[in-house]
């Protein structure tokens, strides 16, 4: 295999040193940065800065996961999805096929159409990280039914006859019930189809289980995680309602030991086992990191799932129950 054309070079200064790329085809380069750059956001960065060939390699990647956290964010984004300029020549490649996680906080009363806007032209797109006001959006944009408020645009029918399963995390759900009471009682053929494309929930932040009597909307929904941090409010027994969805394989319990009481603990723990005796979709995890948008970023770049690492850590805790 012979390189079809020399790699380009970046300075004069840099091509009187003799280098390694010079003796490899030029296509398996371009294959070892792609792979190095889809590994990890940081990697990704670092090969943009290597030269101006590298970069056009790197950025599709760097965009594979979005972080929109401001509005500088999603004015960086929009340039993005409409003046791709660093897309590889010659490249068939579209663009917003690139897309296949965003992340979306900041959310304010004027921004209403961003998440329809993100959603209708990211056509991969599979996870979804929400401020519970875009979540709100996402369903009532979706909805058949729902009189749309001046600014709010409807997302349209090609875009929700996507046929991929969507992944959603919710940032802060203290009061998510005002999002799924709505629609709770809603006829099913009136309801959002986002319900039905959701078999991924995770909850990050949560002031009661009790909230989530809506859930039923969700006719897919195979795993949610759950947080527990609140002594008074976590109750473990108010998750038994979640077990009675059909559709139900995995109930994931975010702990974080750090900040809960060891007698709190002590009875999730026992919860846990006594439910897991007749029903062993009950799995316990730890955070694996203390901000929820690291662990989420790693996760969807191809690092281990909170699913995975549950199933990993219940199994080490029921054998060292047993040791």
């Amino acid at each position: 295999m012979r390189p079809t054309q020399p790699l380009p070079r970046t300075s004069t200064k840099q091509s009187q040193r003799p280098s390694l790329f010079n003796h490899l085809p030029t296509e398996l380069v371009y294959h070892v940065f792609h792979l190095a750059s889809a590994s990890s956001r940081t990697s990704c960065l670092a090969i943009c800065l290597v030269a101006s060939w590298a970069r056009r390699i790197a950025l599709p990647n760097l965009f594979h996961t979005v972080v929109i956290k401001d509005d500088t964010a999603y004015s960086e984004f929009e340039n993005y999805l409409s003046n791709p300029s660093y897309v590889l020549p010659n490249s068939s490649v579209i663009p917003t096929s690139l897309v296949n996680g965003v992340w979306m906080e900041g959310a304010e009363p004027w921004q209403c159409n961003r998440m329809s806007s993100v959603f209708e032209a990211c056509e991969n797109i599979t996870h979804l990280a929400l401020q519970k006001e875009f979540f709100y959006q996402l369903v009532r944009s979706s909805s058949p039914l729902v009189g749309l408020r001046h600014g709010e645009k409807r997302i349209s029918p090609r875009a929700l006859a996507r046929n991929q399963d969507l992944h959603i995390t919710v940032m802060d759900a203290r009061s998510i019930d005002w999002v799924l009471t709505e629609h709770y009682q809603v006829e099913v053929g009136y309801r959002s189809p986002i319900f039905d494309k959701v078999t991924h929930l995770r909850l990050a932040v949560i002031d009661s289980y009790k909230m989530l009597i809506g859930l039923a909307c969700f006719s897919r929904l195979s795993h949610i995680s759950v947080p527990y941090y609140l002594d008074g409010f976590h109750k473990a027994r108010h998750l038994q309602h979640i077990l009675e969805l059909k559709s139900l394989k995995m109930l994931v319990i975010a702990v974080a030991t750090d900040i809960i009481r060891e007698a709190s603990w002590k009875r999730l723990e026992k919860w846990v086992r006594k439910t897991r005796e007749t029903d062993g979709r009950v799995y316990l995890v730890k955070p694996s990191s203390v901000y929820i948008r690291d662990e989420w970023e790693a996760e969807t770049r191809g690092g281990e799932s909170i699913w995975d690492r549950a199933v990993r850590y219940t199994d080490e805790w029921d054998r060292s129950a047993t040791a």
